[in-house]
């Protein structure tokens, strides 16, 4: 059995060090095998500095970085989970949100590391149907 663990990495401290920022926050993958030894394996699937040699699964997806033009591009929470419905598709076993400029986007994955982007839920079209059943 393995276990997976998505997290986001950033630099905390901007270039000249005297400021917090959360410019270039990714998706990061690891795993273990007991849960307390961890790898970060590297995938070779973004660029961090000009390097691929790293545990990197996602940047900011291009039609986020297209959709979100002069907001803030960047992640704020990753969740994924694995549907065990049997009318899933393996193509889609791996289900991601995450948090992106104006809503929620929605991801989907076949090994839980490759996410496709399937575009974004904006917060209202959530929330409306939820407050309309509380009144």
């Amino acid at each position: 059995e393995v276990y997976r663990m998505y997290y986001l990495g950033w630099s905390m401290i901007s270039g000249d060090g005297k400021k917090h920022t959360t410019k270039g926050i990714r998706v990061c993958y690891a795993e273990s095998a007991d849960g307390i030894a961890w790898t970060k394996p590297s995938l070779g699937l973004c660029s961090f500095n000009g390097n691929t040699d790293n545990n990197i699964i996602m940047g900011a997806p291009s039609k986020l970085a297209l959709q979100a033009q002069d907001r803030v591009r960047n992640f704020d929470n990753f969740m994924v989970f694995i549907d065990e419905n049997p009318a899933c598709t393996d193509e889609r076993r791996y289900k991601a949100v995450g948090c992106f400029g104006d809503g929620l986007w929605c991801f989907f994955s076949g090994d839980g590391i490759h996410f496709t982007d399937q575009g974004m839920v904006h917060y209202t079209e959530l929330i409306a149907p939820l407050l309309e059943s509380l009144l």
